[in-house]
């Protein structure tokens, strides 16, 4: 036997409306997310992010930090406030043992984005630092 809505008590009812408009809720949500990532991606696409950082992923996680150099210095050429390019660059420097060049690189990368001293570029400036204290150089005149 089927019920009708006419059949169903009124807690019922408003049980089904309710649960109809949380599901009207919940697609339009969706819907939301999707248009965000959405124009997300077309941002990042029209900064040129992707095509450049797929490649220097690949690239530092086969250890290739000569060929990683190269795409992040291409990168800065074209784009000289690029943290991302400045991080990339200074990783690459510190793993080829060019420690100098890698705080150089951090550092911009910090200039740019400060937030990023914390986590990223300050832990690894500091040993790119420690490194040169041990080979009896300085990144700068007030270094010691």
């Amino acid at each position: 036997m089927e019920l009708h809505t006419s059949d169903q008590s009124p807690a019922l009812r408003s049980v089904r409306n309710l649960l109809r408009w949380v599901c009207f809720l919940l697609v339009l949500i969706a819907a939301a997310i999707c248009i965000l990532t959405y124009q997300s991606q077309k941002y990042f696409e029209s900064q040129g992010v992707y095509p450049y950082e797929e490649p220097i992923r690949d690239l530092w996680g086969a250890g290739r930090y000569e060929e990683m150099l190269s795409l992040a210095q291409q990168r800065i050429r074209q784009r000289p406030d690029d943290a991302y390019a400045h991080y990339h660059a200074g990783v690459a420097c510190y793993r080829l043992g060019r420690y100098k060049e890698a705080v150089e690189h951090l550092e911009k990368a910090e200039d740019i984005y400060p937030a990023w001293q914390r986590e990223w570029t300050g832990p690894m400036i500091d040993r790119a630092k420690e490194k040169l204290r041990e080979a009896g150089e300085t990144t700068h005149a007030n270094d010691s």
